[in-house]
Protein backbone atom coordinates (compact mmCIF):
# COMPACT_ATOMS: atom_id res chain seq x y z
CA UNK A 1 0.00 0.00 0.00
CA UNK A 2 1.21 3.52 -0.94
CA UNK A 3 -0.46 6.79 -1.40
CA UNK A 4 -0.49 7.75 -4.74
CA UNK A 5 1.56 11.38 -5.52
CA UNK A 6 -1.09 12.21 -8.37
CA UNK A 7 -4.66 11.43 -6.75
CA UNK A 8 -3.30 11.17 -3.13
CA UNK A 9 -5.11 8.25 -2.63
CA UNK A 10 -4.00 5.14 -0.87
CA UNK A 11 -4.28 2.21 -3.03
CA UNK A 12 -5.12 -1.32 -2.24
CA UNK A 13 -3.02 -3.77 -0.58
CA UNK A 14 -0.45 -5.84 -3.83
CA UNK A 15 -1.50 -3.13 -6.27
CA UNK A 16 2.11 -2.17 -8.56
CA UNK A 17 3.80 1.18 -8.02
CA UNK A 18 4.98 2.84 -10.93
CA UNK A 19 8.20 5.20 -10.63
CA UNK A 20 7.81 8.03 -12.56
CA UNK A 21 10.12 10.70 -13.34
CA UNK A 22 8.94 13.70 -12.26
CA UNK A 23 11.72 16.55 -13.00
CA UNK A 24 14.40 16.56 -15.26
CA UNK A 25 17.63 19.03 -15.99
CA UNK A 26 20.20 19.18 -19.24
CA UNK A 27 23.74 18.36 -18.17
CA UNK A 28 26.97 18.84 -20.31
CA UNK A 29 29.64 16.32 -19.38
CA UNK A 30 33.20 17.18 -19.86
CA UNK A 31 36.12 15.06 -21.01
CA UNK A 32 38.24 12.69 -18.84
CA UNK A 33 40.96 11.71 -19.87
CA UNK A 34 42.09 7.49 -18.70
CA UNK A 35 38.95 7.04 -16.74
CA UNK A 36 37.65 4.23 -18.17
CA UNK A 37 39.42 1.22 -16.81
CA UNK A 38 40.00 -1.60 -19.99
CA UNK A 39 40.35 -5.32 -18.62
CA UNK A 40 43.84 -6.52 -19.89
CA UNK A 41 45.19 -10.31 -20.56
CA UNK A 42 46.50 -12.33 -18.11
CA UNK A 43 49.68 -10.58 -17.57
CA UNK A 44 49.02 -7.73 -19.04
CA UNK A 45 48.45 -4.31 -17.18
CA UNK A 46 44.77 -2.16 -17.29
CA UNK A 47 44.83 -0.34 -20.11
CA UNK A 48 42.64 3.15 -19.71
CA UNK A 49 40.40 4.90 -22.50
CA UNK A 50 39.22 8.00 -22.24
CA UNK A 51 35.52 9.35 -21.70
CA UNK A 52 34.20 11.17 -24.49
CA UNK A 53 31.61 13.40 -22.56
CA UNK A 54 28.74 15.12 -23.96
CA UNK A 55 25.34 16.16 -23.25
CA UNK A 56 22.73 14.13 -21.03
CA UNK A 57 19.70 14.75 -18.75
CA UNK A 58 19.58 14.28 -14.99
CA UNK A 59 16.98 12.52 -13.16
CA UNK A 60 16.02 15.39 -10.27
CA UNK A 61 13.01 13.76 -9.37
CA UNK A 62 10.47 11.18 -9.28
CA UNK A 63 7.21 9.73 -7.89
CA UNK A 64 5.26 6.77 -7.37
CA UNK A 65 1.99 6.73 -8.82
CA UNK A 66 -0.74 4.38 -9.47
CA UNK A 67 -1.92 2.74 -12.58
CA UNK A 68 -4.36 5.31 -13.24
CA UNK A 69 -2.32 7.95 -12.97
CA UNK A 70 0.66 6.59 -15.30
CA UNK A 71 -0.25 8.07 -18.38
CA UNK A 72 -1.14 11.53 -16.86
CA UNK A 73 2.65 11.29 -15.85
CA UNK A 74 4.20 10.16 -18.65
CA UNK A 75 2.48 12.56 -20.65
CA UNK A 76 3.52 15.54 -18.51
CA UNK A 77 7.70 14.00 -18.45
CA UNK A 78 7.16 14.26 -22.51
CA UNK A 79 6.22 17.56 -22.53
CA UNK A 80 8.74 18.96 -20.40
CA UNK A 81 11.66 17.57 -22.36
CA UNK A 82 9.93 18.78 -25.97
CA UNK A 83 9.82 22.06 -23.67
CA UNK A 84 13.60 22.27 -23.06
CA UNK A 85 14.68 20.83 -26.22
CA UNK A 86 13.06 23.42 -27.92
CA UNK A 87 14.21 25.86 -25.92
CA UNK A 88 17.59 24.78 -26.05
Amino acid sequence: MYRCAKCQRVTTARSSAHSVVSDIRPREYTHRANAIPVAGGKRRKRAKRDDRGGRGWEIRSEILVCTDCLPEAQSELNAKIEALTASA
